[in-house]
């Protein structure tokens, strides 16, 4: 059943998905708000948000571009536009790594989480961790804001990452991000590359 829920919201999704996501604040007054499995009024309730002006992450746009996309626990729903506020996202000259970001994996298990600093606090299961400073964050000179690439330097060696915004599961539930990951480490042991999800989200 969840692969069949995963299936229908990529068929749901469209090429807005090129935007990448965004973040949305709900209201903060008026009545709850409907989480829907589909972008549709008619389409089954999954929960309801209070209007209570919390913050979610929306992935990708629907057809019409009046419902979003946004993870929920293990899965995803749809929330109407109309009623969500978008939170503004990098300045010009930005890049996503400029502001904050939180990134990982399985198998093995990894973690990558930026504030927008410059520091790059790298994690993984059995190590090393380490934390790297921002040396350059760049977008694609064809791509444009659909690739970005961060290099980062720290007391372990280097660490590249590059964002690429396209649809993307971590394996580990149905949830549904807006951004994929390839994270390159260099340090005195070899070279490890490493593929994963980024949101938007704090841990």
């Amino acid at each position: 059943m969840k692969r069949l829920a995963t299936v229908f919201a990529l068929l749901w999704a469209c090429t807005a998905s090129a935007q990448g996501p965004s973040l949305y604040d709900l209201p903060t007054t008026g009545d709850p708000l409907d989480l829907r499995e589909n972008p549709r009024k008619t389409a089954k309730v999954i929960t309801e948000l209070p209007a209570d002006g919390a913050r979610v992450e929306g992935v990708v746009l629907s057809e019409r571009g009046d419902w979003v996309r946004v993870p929920w626990r293990e899965g995803n729903g749809w929330l109407p536009i109309a009623r969500l506020t978008q939170v503004p996202g990098p300045g010009p000259g930005e890049t996503r790594f400029h502001q904050p970001l939180t990134c990982g994996g399985a198998e093995p298990f990894w973690g990558l989480l930026t504030q927008g600093d410059g520091a790059l606090r790298y994690t993984s299961l059995g190590g090393p961790d380490g934390t790297y400073r921002a040396t350059a964050r760049v977008t694609s000179a064809n791509a444009g804001d659909t690739r970005q690439a961060v290099e980062g330097i720290g007391r372990a060696g280097t660490l590249t990452a590059i964002l690429t915004t396209t649809q993307c599961n971590d394996g580990m539930s149905d949830r549904l991000h807006g951004l994929s990951i390839d994270v390159i480490l260099r340090h005195s042991d070899g070279v490890t590359l490493l593929n994963g999800c980024c949101s938007l989200m704090p841990p």
